[in-house]
């Protein structure tokens, strides 16, 4: 009576737990057994299995046939062989062509257009002012006329010169105007001296602005007057202010 009750006793103690032992070992001993039946039915070794990566593995692609095949599809250039056939240069051919048509176009420059040289016949200050329509007095002559050139001082015997290019038309001596040498300018205007003396050129001579034509003579119908050299410019037939023809140059 007193064993069973000792029996009794124990597994009411600590006899639970040792049969829950039991429990789970029995468990994990089923547990392997499992996976060692099933690791021998596949017939391989996880722990031997060799793991391939993406290096090992051979890519295969499948031989697909090409329809509508053409033959005679040009083949470019690569691009690095078509840049070392083009020389180098740090902006392209095609837009530096580019950039040359846009750019605007100067016109040509055309050559300047020289006026002809004008110079005065002596260095003299003005002593009498072209007149035009207006009537002055004449002391020499002691009448009222118009005064159609510019009287220039001068003394006797200085140099004369020629006062623009052209070609002589005329050389005369007159007996109110002394000496008289004609010019035609190249701009079609007549530029007549009078007072010249020692004349050293000749009708249908080239002449050259200041060149020497003579010296300075005298004028009868000016007299009154100091040595001087009388200009005068017609153009188109017409008496022009020989100092406004002068100050184009």
């Amino acid at each position: 009576m007193n064993k069973h009750s000792k029996s009794a006793g124990f597994w009411r103690g600590k006899g639970f737990y040792v049969a829950l032992t039991l429990i789970v070992a029995c468990s994990m001993l089923a547990s392997f057994l499992a996976i060692d039946t099933m690791i021998d039915s596949l017939g391989a070794d996880p722990g031997s299995e060799e793991i391939t990566g993406e290096e090992d593995i051979v890519w295969q692609l499948e031989d697909t046939p090409i329809e509508n095949k053409q033959d005679s599809v040009p083949v470019e250039p690569s691009s690095s062989a078509s840049q070392s056939s083009k020389p180098s240069s740090s902006q392209p051919a095609s837009s530096a062509a580019s950039a040359a048509s846009e750019a605007p176009q100067q016109p040509a420059e055309q050559p300047a257009v020289q006026e002809p040289l004008r110079v005065w016949p002596v260095s003299g200050e003005v002593t009498a002012a072209f007149s035009g329509d207006e009537l002055v007095f004449n002391e020499t002559m002691q009448d009222w006329r118009t005064h159609n050139g510019t009287d220039l001082a001068a003394e006797q015997g200085d140099s004369v010169a020629a006062p623009v290019s052209g070609t002589v038309k005329s050389v005369a001596e007159d007996g109110r105007w002394g000496g008289v040498v004609e010019i035609e300018a190249q701009d079609g205007a007549l530029v007549r001296l009078c007072g010249v003396q020692d004349v050293k050129t000749a009708e249908g001579q080239s002449v050259e602005a200041g060149a020497e034509l003579g010296t300075v003579g005298e004028i009868a119908s000016e007299a009154s007057q100091n040595a001087h050299i009388h200009i005068e410019v017609l153009q188109n037939d017409e008496y022009t202010d020989p100092q406004l023809y002068f100050a184009q140059e």
